[in-house]
């Protein structure tokens, strides 16, 4: 408990050395690696109450991410409905965070969920977080298509990450009408890389449909992608 005791110092002096969000995060950080997220938790449960600055995200990161790094998504969800409202209307970071870990702990059930009891806008990380969530960790590549869509409904553009990964679920799926219509936006758009031929391809050779990945691979010289090694 040593090193809770010195972060317990440390925070409890942040109006003499004047530690703002940022610093304490980080030390956070620290306590998570060195002592657990258990014990960095605790450490700004019993302190927050006494900090001159005011509660800030930045401060909840670190611990979120170490409960996602450990699967914990129950105590990452906990510490979640801790947070100050005041700090999950300011920015989706901690949600995005949380949405992503849920998909890899394989409850991306609860991070559809999260995404409609979110206090603030989503933003296209958000969109992109659940994705990976409900179609790479879950298989839901209909559902993850649908998530898709409705970016739009939110007029939120969205970028090269969801592009990519909704082209690699739809490959995955054989659904090739709508792959083909995904690269030529991504085409108009000059997004269609390399990274996501090389998802359509993999899958092709894999499948062995051996005709179609050489059609792909003309195609994208035709774009004027160029291939990587």
């Amino acid at each position: 408990e040593r090193m809770v005791e010195v972060g317990e110092l440390m925070l409890s002096q942040s109006g003499a050395v004047q530690l703002d969000a940022y610093s304490c995060s980080l030390m956070l950080e620290g306590l998570c690696a060195t002592r657990g997220v258990e014990a960095a938790t605790r450490v700004l449960r019993r302190v927050l109450p006494h900090f001159q600055l005011e509660p800030h995200w930045q401060l909840y990161r670190p611990l979120l991410e170490a409960y996602m790094a450990e699967g914990d998504a129950d105590g990452a969800l906990r510490l979640l409905a801790e947070v100050p409202a005041r700090c999950l209307t300011d920015s989706p970071v901690l949600y995005n965070i949380t949405i992503k870990g849920l998909g890899r702990a394989g409850e991306w059930e609860r991070a559809v969920v999260l995404l409609r009891e979110m206090l603030c806008p989503p933003d296209v990380s958000t969109y992109s977080a659940l994705i990976y969530a409900t179609g790479v960790c879950g298989g839901q590549w209909e559902l993850a298509l649908q998530i898709f869509q409705r970016m739009s409904d939110h007029q939120i553009q969205p970028d090269e990450n969801c592009f990519t990964s909704i082209v690699g679920l739809l490959a995955r799926a054989e659904q090739w009408e709508t792959v083909d219509a995904m690269l030529q936006q991504m085409d108009g758009l000059g997004w269609a890389t390399a990274k996501t031929y090389n998802k359509i391809v993999g899958h092709l050779v894999r499948t062995e449909d051996y005709e179609l990945a050489c059609q792909l691979i003309e195609r994208m010289r035709q774009a004027g992608v160029q291939p990587d090694t």
